[in-house]
């Protein structure tokens, strides 16, 4: 509970904060009158910003930025949104669509505040929302929430529009109990609700009764209309006290003021009708009166205080007390900058301001690096004088030593100028008394700035027409020149002019031949449209290069010079018309050449300034390049970074001896101090986006690979199928996407690097089964890779046909096929052996018994042919016989061994054949039937056999033996069963007699055995006989 008498003001504490009024009566700031145009860059929901109104904006730890609306959730990523909305049928969906804050606290918990649904919080691995609400008992007082932070024990606490609430949060995973309307929240949550001001509570204004800030100290504030309290805490989580800070008139009983913290410089900032700092409370000062109440604010990076104030901004440095209002260039961003809801400062310093119907508003403070001034005006040389005033091709006198130009008015007057300068004057130059030397037509000008007077010298050669250009006046009282075909000197001191004729004949260009001069020491360098020329000024001659070349670059057509800061001996560099930046080797003549290739934003480089640091400033047409000589790589600004234009213009560059850059173009100038222009640093890099087959994949979809969201996933597991694959991703830094590179590579696959430029996707197809090392690099133009990585391990699974148990079963499967085989070879060689005997057993036994039989009664028939009375004919009716016999079984056996007659149509068409050619030749009636399934079988070779000489023994046996009429077979198929049933109705004979039973039935027997089957007799004495066989077709 608080502590009561800490709720007392006393009177010792109202006098103790007299001086502190009085104190903000004198405040120490001033105010400048100077505005300032700004560059914005809007974000609208043309851009897919998912509603106008910004409610709120924070970055969170990976660097993207999210921004709470009136219809959902923003994720920005520096080029895409990502909208988050409320699904009813959705659990985890967002809560409500009507946003109003959103805060990331200490453990990268990202809370999101609704109108009148509570609080939210995402887990973006899961990509679930979990929601909080008003409840009863312990729960929050309301669910209109205007503001979270969190204290440095990490507890939150919440601005609701019924007052404060402090939320302790136990650590996820630890949940005990599930009150109604949380059961689904992975955290138990205590509340406690702050009582300050009961007063205010009764009378919630517009923006809440109270305000609540928490300081980078952990100071715990709250404002109400006319108080700051300060909280005090301690470890006893019930227990808490109050401290009267400062107090201030009520200003309006809607309006509850709020704090700022100034970090750089450890200030408070409270907003009551002025902006009012206290580097303690007993010192406060006004810093900024504005015309509003509910104004938004924010301090950058380097100590500026940022504010809106009508349709303009207010911007204070908080050290010095120089305030100074700007407005956008554009003049349609003057109504979004009058309706400004909230300001915001990323890690980079961007500026980001939300809109209360115009989306957002991102300004970089970069941009003020190069002031611009002399908007309009097309600015073509560029000189300083003695008191640092610098002189332009107008004859204008500026001055830049301050944040600001200041003028300091025309050099000459206007009638001066119109009847005594040239209508065009595009260069001059100044010698040490402060006078300007410039060419006019077939004479040398001298202004003296002293006596205000003009003096032509004219130039003792018939070519009225010609100018001299370009003019060096030089320290030896020398004022050198290019004049037509010859480079010439004039002498102050004696009045003379001197001509020197070109090493090569100057051939007719639209250009002046002679482009620009620069000393070095002794030394002119003269830059042509055809090459350079080297000219000694104490020898008066031309000087020519180690290979013998009197040209040092022929054919190169020469804007500007600049001696090498690191190795002014050696080194030239210089700057061409369509061939880049190039370094002259004065020592042997050798040129390097830096153009677009390598990083140059144009290859037309019209001037060259050193800045001290290591680089080289160029001015061309498409922007200004700073080039780093150690590293030799460029980065380049243009129109966007607050230059006048992309495009510059020759002579119009100079260093000032304070150390600032000007450039001159076609839109004034632009001037800047080189120090300040820091380098970029390779930005961080996060994954945005993974698809399969090109098709987005969220995690807990069906069948999806990612347990987490990509920005959380270190590794990912694929099915060997899952082998095309596209990673987004994108750097987490906003100033200049359009100057961000990326390269990236996957180890195990790329040899290298892959430079893809501003393409921020990687797509991998047929990748092999295995594990990679997928890693992205991000950095601004000159190529500063850092050394980080955002890395993500992708291992696609081994089919099963190629894994080591699968190598292991094909080895034994084709091991033990290459064995099946050899012994199937095996059998087949014993079967055909088998085969073989089988015919020449059949052959001795059936054909070679007959064969001896004819021949022998051939023999008796030979013997007998001389005896008249033998009788020969029973003889040759065996022979025949015998023949017909050996016919039969030659037939047999041809038939058995010829594979055709396996299918069973055959077998049944030779036992019907057979069966008619035995019996009905002995009047037998035969009735022949078989299933007609049977046609479509077939049997082995052996088996057939088998069969078939039962059926023909059986059969042998009824025509021999019988002496019936009738004659019965039948086959049948029984599941995988063949049946044979042969049945007469002759004399039949008894079984078990030896003698009635011959061979016959035995050999019947055997090959029934032979077929895995069984046979079985019935016959009894003048009734006939039955056979049945049965056996399996397999």
């Amino acid at each position: 509970m608080p502590d009561k008498p800490f709720l007392c003001v006393t009177l010792r504490r109202l006098v103790l904060f007299m001086p502190a009024l009085l104190g903000v009566c004198t405040g120490a700031f001033s105010q400048s009158g100077t505005s300032h145009s700004l560059l914005f860059e809007a974000l609208t929901i043309n851009n897919g910003l998912s509603q106008g109104y910004v409610s709120d904006i924070v970055q969170d730890h990976q660097g993207l930025m999210w921004i709470t609306t009136g219809d959902g959730l923003n994720r920005y990523d520096g080029y895409d949104f990502t909208v988050y909305h409320h699904d009813a049928d959705d659990p985890f969906s967002l809560g409500s669509d009507d946003l109003t804050c959103i805060f990331e606290d200490s453990q990268k918990r990202l809370w999101i505040g609704t109108r009148q649904n509570g609080i939210d919080l995402f887990n973006r691995a899961e990509n679930r929302f979990y929601h909080i609400r008003k409840e009863e008992g312990n729960g929050l007082r309301s669910n209109d929430i205007l503001s979270i932070q969190e204290d440095k024990q990490g507890r939150l606490w919440v601005r609701t529009r019924e007052g404060i609430d402090r939320l302790t949060i136990t650590p996820f995973g630890q949940k005990k109990n599930s009150p109604a309307g949380r059961t689904q929240f992975p955290a138990d949550v205590t509340f406690l609700h702050i009582e300050a001001n009961s007063g205010a509570e009764r009378q919630p204004g517009r923006f809440g009764g109270q305000d609540l800030f928490i300081d980078s100290r952990g100071r715990i504030f709250i404002t109400t209309t006319t108080n700051v309290f300060e909280v005090m805490t301690s470890a006893d989580a019930g227990y808490y006290k109050i401290e009267d800070r400062y107090r201030f008139q009520v200003i309006d009983s809607a309006f509850i003021p709020g704090m700022l913290e100034d970090t750089i410089h450890g200030n408070l900032l409270l907003n009551t009708k002025e902006i009012i700092r206290f580097p303690g409370f007993g010192m406060p000062a006004t810093v900024y009166r504005h015309s509003r109440n509910d104004i938004r604010w924010t301090t950058d990076r380097k100590g500026m205080l940022w504010l809106a104030d009508g349709d303009s901004l207010a911007i204070a440095d908080l050290r010095t007390g120089i305030v100074r209002t700007a407005g956008a260039s554009d003049p349609s961003f003057r109504k979004p900058l009058g309706a400004p809801t909230v300001f915001y400062t990323d890690r980079t310093g961007m500026i980001w301001i939300g809109t209360g119907g115009y989306g957002l508003l991102r300004y970089d403070p970069e941009l003020e690096f190069f002031h611009h001034s002399l908007k309009g005006t097309a600015v073509y040389q560029l000189a300083e004088d003695k008191s640092g005033n610098i002189i332009t091709n107008q004859l204008q006198s500026i001055n830049i030593s301050g944040p600001a130009l200041q003028s300091a008015g025309p050099l000459v007057s206007t009638d001066l100028f119109a009847s005594q300068f040239p209508k065009s004057l595009f260069t001059f130059s100044m010698d040490e008394a402060g006078d300007l030397w410039l060419g006019s037509k077939g004479a040398l000008t001298c202004y003296s700035r002293s006596a205000t007077t003009v003096t032509r010298f004219p130039v003792p050669l018939p070519s009225p027409e010609l100018q001299p250009f370009p003019v060096l006046a030089g320290k030896d009282q020398n004022v050198w020149m290019g004049y037509g075909r010859y480079f010439a000197c004039y002498n102050r001191l004696t009045g003379n002019f001197t001509f020197f004729d070109y090493p090569s004949e100057p051939a007719s260009y639209d250009y002046d031949f002679l482009q620009y001069i620069y000393s070095d020491g002794e030394l002119l360098w003269l830059g042509s449209v055809n090459g350079v020329f080297c000219f000694n000024t104490k020898r008066l001659q031309f000087v020519s290069a180690a290979n013998g070349n009197s040209n040092w670059f022929k054919g190169g057509f020469i804007y500007s010079f600049c001696n090498d800061p690191g190795e002014p001996q050696k080194y030239l560099w210089l700057g061409t018309k369509g061939m880049g930046l190039n370094r002259l080797d004065k020592t042997t003549g050798v040129l390097t050449r830096f153009d677009k290739k390598k990083g140059l934003v144009n290859n037309v480089v019209y001037g060259m300034l050193p800045d001290g640091n290591g680089h080289l400033w160029l001015s061309t047409n498409r922007g200004l390049s700073r080039f780093t000589i150690a590293t030799e790589s460029f980065r380049n600004f243009d129109v966007s970074d607050g230059l006048q234009s992309n495009e510059f213009n020759r002579y119009a560059f100079l260093r000032t001896t304070g150390g600032k850059l000007v450039f001159g173009g076609m839109n004034g100038i632009n001037f800047f101090d080189p120090a300040l222009v820091s380098s970029l640093e390779a930005p961080p890099v996060i994954f945005t986006q993974f698809r399969l087959f090109n098709k987005k994949i969220e995690p807990g979809s069906s069948g999806s690979p990612l347990t987490q969201s990509i920005g959380f996933t270190n590794n990912i597991r694929l099915q060997y199928r899952q082998n095309v694959i596209t990673i987004q991703f994108a750097a987490m830094d906003y100033r200049k996407h359009g100057s961000i590179r990326y390269r990236y590579r996957m180890k195990g696959f790329d040899e290298d690097w892959i430079h893809s430029g501003e393409l921020r996707e990687a797509t991998y197809t047929n990748l092999d089964p295995g594990t990679y090392q997928f890693s992205v690099q991000a950095a601004y133009e000159d190529e500063d890779w850092g050394t980080g990585s955002a890395i993500l391990t992708i291992t696609i699974k081994t089919p099963w046909w190629r894994t080591w148990w699968f190598y292991c079963l094909s080895i034994l499967l084709v091991a033990g096929g290459l064995y099946v085989l050899y012994q199937f070879r095996l059998s087949q060689f014993r079967r055909l052996e088998k085969l073989r005997n089988s015919i020449a057993r059949d052959l001795h036994d059936e054909v070679g018994s007959s064969i001896s039989t004819i021949a022998i009664y051939s023999k008796i028939v030979h013997e007998q042919v001389s005896n008249t009375t033998f009788n020969n004919e029973p003889l040759l009716q065996k022979i025949s016989e015998h023949a017909s016999e050996i016919m039969e079984s030659m037939n047999d056996i041809v038939w058995n061994i010829n594979t055709r007659n396996d299918a069973f149509e055959h077998i049944i068409s030779r036992m019907r054949e057979h069966a008619s050619q035995l019996l009905e030749v002995q009047n037998y009636s035969l009735h022949f039937k078989f299933d007609g399934h049977l046609q479509h079988l077939r049997l082995t070779m052996e088996k057939r056999r088998d069969f078939y000489l039962i059926y023909k023994e059986a059969l042998n046996n009824i025509a021999k033996y019988a002496h019936g009429k009738n004659a019965w077979i039948s086959l049948t198929l029984s599941g995988n069963n063949l049946e044979l049933d042969i049945r007469d109705d002759g004399v039949g004979f008894e079984l078990g007699n030896e003698r009635q039973e011959g061979n016959g039935l035995a050999n019947m027997r055997f090959r029934a055995t032979a077929l895995k089957g069984k046979i079985h007799f019935d016959s009894t004495p003048g009734e006939g006989t039955h056979v049945y066989l049965i056996c399996p077709m397999t």
